[in-house]
């Protein structure tokens, strides 16, 4: 799969933490094209009803042939369902190659860890440097992660 910076340029923090799997900052209607072409069969937008999207992304997702789905997720905690749900789309080849998009992706970035370490087997650090190379800042949101992490581990 070519470099999601190549698909679609100008894609505000722009990341492939994992194969079939972009993260960003909100796309505009053209990066959406563009995914479509290249082959993503989904997007999935964690921003909340009341964010300013600047289009009808549902709709031009879905006329572009690709899936939508709408995780909404604030800025200050994420309950268990919302990691449950991330991590159930993520598991899914079906759903991939997928772009995971909120504001800025700093949202997407907590909802990665979880994903990596219990699905992808990363190790807690990997799992929050690559969560903070896709733009993860705020400590809350990576402690809670890692939280979620911890309690779902298998223990031996």
């Amino acid at each position: 799969m070519k470099d999601i910076n190549e698909i679609a340029p100008g894609l505000t923090n722009a990341g492939s933490p994992l194969e079939d799997v972009a993260t960003a900052g909100q796309p505009d209607e053209q990066h959406l094209r563009s995914l479509a072409e290249a082959g993503y069969r989904t997007v999935i937008d964690l921003r909340t009803a009341g964010e300013d999207r600047g289009l009808d992304e549902e709709d031009v997702v879905r006329e572009a042939g690709m899936e939508y789905a709408n995780l909404p997720m604030g800025h200050e905690t994420v309950e268990d369902k919302t990691f449950d749900r991330f991590r159930q789309f993520m598991t899914d080849p079906g759903r991939r190659p997928a772009l995971v998009h909120c504001s800025s992706a700093n949202r997407v970035g907590a909802l990665l860890i979880p994903h990596l370490i219990l699905d992808e087997g990363k190790n807690h650090e990997e799992a929050v440097e690559t969560a903070s190379g896709v733009g993860l800042r705020s400590e809350d949101l990576k402690r809670r992660a890692l939280e979620y992490a911890r309690a779902h581990e298998r223990r031996p």
